[in-house]
């Protein structure tokens, strides 16, 4: 039965995790859209400065450099944030597959025939595969949602650009 209870967890959170990435995405699309209609704005803003500097659009070519580094800055704490979350995950799991391999030792220790014992060693066999299956999903369910949480302050950067400039 616990078995069947985490199968159905874990069908439940794929289907969430697809629905993210899917999100994830149409956010990097819209993203590598918006940025490149900025950068030929930009670029466009650069030459006409260069061809006459009292004319330019100093506020906007001065912005290019704080609104980076703000949006990246946001994306890289979104990073660290993630990778803690998953590195505390997996560290559960290491200790709760320590906790299990103790508790294995001494029912291996108890059989009493080679049957015993290759019982035994198929059922944790199996169960482990289980184990593994879930926290390779726990933890990819991590990455995504840290993959569009970054891309956020960047995605708004450069949607928000590309508004403003009408590019």
């Amino acid at each position: 039965m616990k078995t069947a209870r985490r199968t159905g967890a874990d069908l439940r959170k794929v289907t969430k995790t697809r629905a993210v990435v899917g999100a994830n995405l149409a956010k990097g699309t819209e993203l590598a859209m918006a940025s490149n209609r900025v950068v030929s704005k930009r670029t466009e803003l650069g030459v006409a400065a260069i061809a006459d500097p009292r004319q330019a659009e100093h506020r906007e070519l001065e912005r290019i450099i704080p609104e980076k580094t703000k949006a990246f800055s946001a994306s890289n704490a979104v990073l660290i944030k993630g990778l803690g979350e998953m590195a505390e995950q997996a560290a559960g799991f290491v200790i709760n597959e320590m906790a299990i391999a103790t508790r294995m030792t001494s029912e291996l220790a108890l059989c009493r025939t080679p049957a015993a014992l290759l019982v035994l060693q198929s059922r944790l066999a199996m169960e482990w595969g289980g184990r593994v299956f879930s926290q390779y999903i726990e933890l990819a369910t991590l990455a995504v949602r840290s993959q569009g949480a970054m891309l956020t302050p960047v995605h708004r950067a450069a949607t928000d650009n590309a508004r403003r400039l009408n590019a």
